[in-house]
């Protein structure tokens, strides 16, 4: 038999692929553009080539940590839910044929973007202030995260059989991977042992690792624990995946849990009952999408108790002496970003997800034969989000609330800022009103992409490019104008940000209405699974998903 089938098979395949291609000179074609916007900071020098290092190869730590969120998270629970996966072990395949040609078919395309990458990340060593050794150990660790990420991955996928619960826990192992452990380790220094196995912490270490050779000794442990735990993910899922992807011999224990599953999903049947009264004469719809509260549990758990914390960390700020006040300003502004980032991606996927798990299963067309027009549909889809996501966004709004009276008290809390007052003001009042533009058109874009999108991380991978990624796009062209020398408007710092912000707007705006007015057109269309051939396309969707 031939050694690892599936692998192969996949790499034909994508070989054929006009968009492996396009895609790997997209990414560094945006890797470039990254590196002459920080190359272009200042007049050159050793600490230019140290600080452009840096940022470039924390973007690409970034994106390998979220990679199996993303693309490996629902490999194996889609093949459940399309009732695929026994064929394949109806066959001469075992468990680990099976999980590395998913792995593989899953990410070929990132690891072929990354490739086409590191040559850039070796272009600040013509800069200076970057060794050969700091390159490579960097190339290092980027891979081990991504083994990391990926097996992470597989592994939740293969005990999962829904994409949001996969996707779900292979996120909440990542947050407790990178923000528990060193929080609990800040606090118990016993526990720091388990910072090892961080991805990030062993970013750090490639960096000190040229400095002393204790940072060298903890470099090459972490790393060999992040790699290690990435192998033993795969490990683990392909010995348990013949055993576990059965999941009708589940017996008595199984269809308990099941069932308490189904509660906590949906609520008792009083819950359920009361809910239905409620909701179902207001919209048909909007109780319909309303029924599942796993997310908006799931959200207000989240969300509560990562406020719990931060506001712990904004009472530091105050009454801890310096320096530690200023670790924990920081860590206050940290996790403000980190739940702004997802609390977008949670309303990009549950955007789409209803109305593409409806239109996959034909449900959405039969909706249609009824009288419930499609202006109904979409107000009930609105509206469900909007009940589903007040509270996160009520605590991004408070986050960002508090982040301005506290840098408008910089005595007070013993911390001199960087920024001046207005700017301050301008940055924080901006991200609050993106907060609240975001929401409107990630809610639009993703159910427009739900309905023309074959694949659901598609949608939701095009929906967080359009409406989050684009306006930074556009604000390339004049982020190299302004750091690269040229005299005139934008060299204001609050100019600047007025500008990302205006843009950021107007992005919003008119994707909003192309998204209204794309599903008054098309939506009966694309309910019955007319989706458009240019939409359909694999080099398309290529593009799109990069």
């Amino acid at each position: 038999m031939t050694f690892l089938p599936i692998i192969q098979r996949e790499l034909r395949v994508v070989a054929r692929k006009p968009g492996t291609y396009w895609l790997r000179f997209g990414a560094a074609m945006g890797a470039f553009a990254l590196w002459a916007i920080l190359a272009g900071r200042g007049s050159g020098g050793a600490s230019l080539g140290a600080a452009t290092f840096y940022d470039l190869s924390l973007a690409g730590e970034v994106a390998c940590l979220f990679c199996g969120v993303l693309l490996t998270a629902d490999c194996i629970s889609r093949e459940k839910r399309e009732e695929t996966l026994g064929l394949l072990f109806l066959t001469d395949l075992k468990g680990h044929d099976v999980v590395l040609g998913k792995v593989v078919a899953a990410s070929l395309h990132f690891v072929y973007a990354l490739l086409a990458v590191m040559p850039l990340l070796g272009m600040t060593l013509l800069l200076g202030g970057v060794t050969g050794g700091e390159f490579w150990r960097m190339v290092l660790v980027l891979l081990a995260t991504l083994v990391f990420s990926l097996g992470l991955g597989v592994l939740v996928s293969t005990y999962t059989r829904q994409p949001r619960y996969a996707m779900g826990g292979a996120l909440l192992v990542l947050i407790f991977v990178t923000c528990v452990i060193p929080m609990l380790s800040f606090s118990v220094r016993r526990l720091s042992v388990l910072l090892y196995a961080d991805p990030v912490r062993a970013w750090e270490f490639a960096q000190e690792a040229g400095y002393q050779r204790v940072h060298s000794a903890k470099f090459w442990l972490s790393l060999a624990t992040v790699s290690g735990l990435g192998a033993g993910f795969l490990a683990w899922a392909s010995l348990a995946l013949p055993r576990v992807w059965q999941e009708g011999r589940e017996g008595a224990w199984g269809r308990a849990r099941s069932a308490r599953l189904s509660e906590a999903t949906f609520g008792t049947d009083e819950f359920r009952e009361a809910l239905r009264r409620r909701l179902l004469g207001l919209n048909p719809y909007y109780w319909l999408a309303s029924r599942d509260r796993s997310l908006r549990n799931t959200g207000s758990i989240l969300f509560g108790s990562m406020m719990a914390l931060w506001l712990c960390l904004y009472a530091g700020v105050f009454i801890a002496p310096r320096p530690t006040n200023l670790e924990a300003f920081g860590a206050v502004v940290f996790i403000a970003i980190g739940l702004n980032l997802i609390y977008k991606y949670m309303v990009s996927w549950e955007a789409s997800r209803r109305l593409h798990e409806d239109r996959e299963s034909g449900a959405l067309e039969l909706l249609l034969v009824t009288p419930l027009s499609e202006r109904q549909i979409m107000a009930g889809q609105t509206r469900a989000l909007r009940r589903n996501f007040i509270f996160p966004a009520l605590v991004l709004l408070a986050a960002g609330a508090g982040l301005m009276w506290l840098v408008g008290h910089p005595d007070t809390m013993k911390v001199r800022m960087v920024l001046d007052g207005t700017t301050q003001v301008i940055l924080f009042t901006g991200a609050m009103l993106m907060v609240l533009l975001d929401f409107f058109a990630l809610t639009w874009v993703g159910m427009w992409m739900a309905m023309r999108l074959r694949k659901h991380h598609n949608a939701v991978l095009c929906t967080l490019a359009l409406v989050v990624l684009l306006p930074w796009v556009a604000s390339l062209p004049v982020w190299l104008w302004v750091w690269g020398g040229a005299s005139g408007p934008g060299e204001n710092p609050n100019e600047m940000l007025v500008l990302w912000f205006v843009l950021g707007a107007i992005n919003d705006v008119v994707l909003v209405l192309m998204a209204r007015v794309g599903l008054g057109r098309e939506f009966r269309r694309l309910a019955s699974g007319d989706v458009a051939p240019e939409a359909e396309t694999e080099a398309e969707l290529e593009v799109v998903t990069s």
